[in-house]
């Protein structure tokens, strides 16, 4: 058995068509131009990988430090009666050049990945370099068909699909750069319709992202064509506007005049930040216990408002967590699912969140003693607070149903019976 290979020094080189990739556990040998192939060796075999990281980026000349004009060092005029004497002209006027320094590991990089770009087709490289990752394909298809290479450039994102179609049939001896591009769209089992054709024009390169790729082509080939009728709309789908639309969690949310305003955004192009902000919304919602659902959210801005709205509340369910949220231990035992003895100081916010009172604000009284906080569910929904009384028996502080409405007779009356059955005294 071979010694084993010892770590590797990373590093990048472009050298007779090939970029060279070394880290501490690997080598990889990429090919481009004509046939393109990569291969991977990780102790003494080179095996076939397929790279998903970018390849080719559009270019851009290193920046250069910017010369400094020395201006030639001038003899300050000599001062009346000082004399130098000549020995100034004995100091080194010039600095040996020292050593220099090798290339950093980002500087190997951009060299190496710059050179591999200029290694293929001017205009392949065009097509490629608007795809953040997962070029490989594409590369691929646009080596095996040069024709494809007029669709790639009319529609590069259908010309993306087609190659992510072949590189699960690599010996297909179909014609792509002569099919239409409605026979394309069949291929990859999607309605053959004109206006899909245009919907992939609206999808840009840079917004592909592979997590939403496969669940993007799945939606758009349910027969009820939701996801198109939504997209038609748009004159941009960016991931912004994918991760609203395939998101089943956000989706109830959405608007055609949110999903415009998204795309409408160039940030929503590389990250879906108002998606994220819907996200994030719903689960502080969760937490605070707000079973009222998030409908019809018309733009950003009022989205924005929500989402400080639920922060605040979600905040102070954080400060009762971090503190000492347990209460003392209820005074009067409680009625199975009837009247509920509320224990912590957070069941204390949720509470006050689903009946819209300030019940919350109770804790340090209930912590204190004297006051207890219960959840009434029978005969009617009420929140109630009971007090220590002079007697040294509970009773009755506050019965309300939301939004502080007084409870009706029945429920009164049940409360009234639960508390009877505790009193002690004539």
């Amino acid at each position: 058995m071979p010694p084993p290979t010892g770590p590797r020094t990373p590093g990048y080189r472009f050298k007779d068509g090939k970029l060279m990739i070394f880290s501490d556990a690997e080598v990889q040998l990429i090919c481009g131009w004509e046939k393109p192939s990569a291969v991977a060796k990780a102790d003494d075999y080179w095996e076939p990988f397929v790279p998903e990281f970018r390849l080719v980026a559009p270019y851009r000349r290193a920046a250069k430090a910017s010369a400094k004009k020395v201006a030639k060092a001038k003899p300050s005029p000599e001062e009346p009666g000082q004399l130098d004497f000549g020995l100034l002209d004995e100091l080194p006027t010039t600095k040996k050049p020292g050593p220099r320094k090798p290339p950093s590991l980002a500087e190997q990089r951009k060299s190496a990945f710059d050179s591999f770009r200029f290694s293929l087709p001017k205009e392949v490289a065009k097509v490629l370099e608007g795809f953040r990752s997962h070029q490989w394909h594409l590369l691929l298809l646009l080596a095996h068909d040069k024709r494809v290479l007029d669709i790639a450039t009319a529609n590069p994102v259908l010309a993306y699909a087609v190659a992510d179609w072949y590189a699960d049939y690599p010996r297909s001896t179909l014609d792509f750069g002569k099919m239409p591009q409605r026979n394309l769209l069949k291929l990859l089992k999607l309605p053959d319709s004109a206006a899909l054709v245009k919907l992939f024009r609206k999808i840009p390169p840079a917004s592909i992202d592979p997590r939403l790729w496969k669940p993007l082509l799945q939606a758009l080939r349910r027969p009820d064509g939701t996801t198109a009728k939504w997209l038609a709309h748009v004159p941009t789908i960016n991931i912004g506007v994918m991760e609203l639309i395939l998101t089943p969690q956000i989706r109830a949310a959405v608007t055609p005049k949110l999903l415009e305003e998204v795309a409408a955004d160039a940030k929503e192009k590389y990250r879906a930040g108002v998606a994220a902000m819907l996200r994030d919304t719903l689960a502080m919602k969760h937490e605070v216990g707000d079973g009222q659902p998030l409908t019809a959210v018309t733009s950003v801005a009022r989205l924005r408002e929500v989402h400080a709205s639920v922060s605040e509340e979600f905040r102070k369910l954080e400060a009762l967590r971090n503190s000492k949220g347990i209460l003392p231990r209820p005074p009067l035992p409680g009625v199975k699912d009837r009247i509920v003895p509320l224990c912590t100081k957070e069941e204390l916010l949720v509470e006050g969140r689903m009946q819209k009172n300030c019940v919350a604000s109770y804790a340090d009284r209930v912590a204190a003693g004297g006051c207890y906080i219960y959840r009434v569910m029978h005969p009617k929904r009420a929140t109630l607070s009971i007090l220590l009384q002079s007697d040294g028996n509970w009773g009755i502080g506050l019965l309300e149903a939301s939004c502080n409405r007084p409870a009706d007779q029945a429920t009164r009356a049940f409360v009234t019976e639960w508390i009877d059955l505790y009193r002690v005294g004539a």
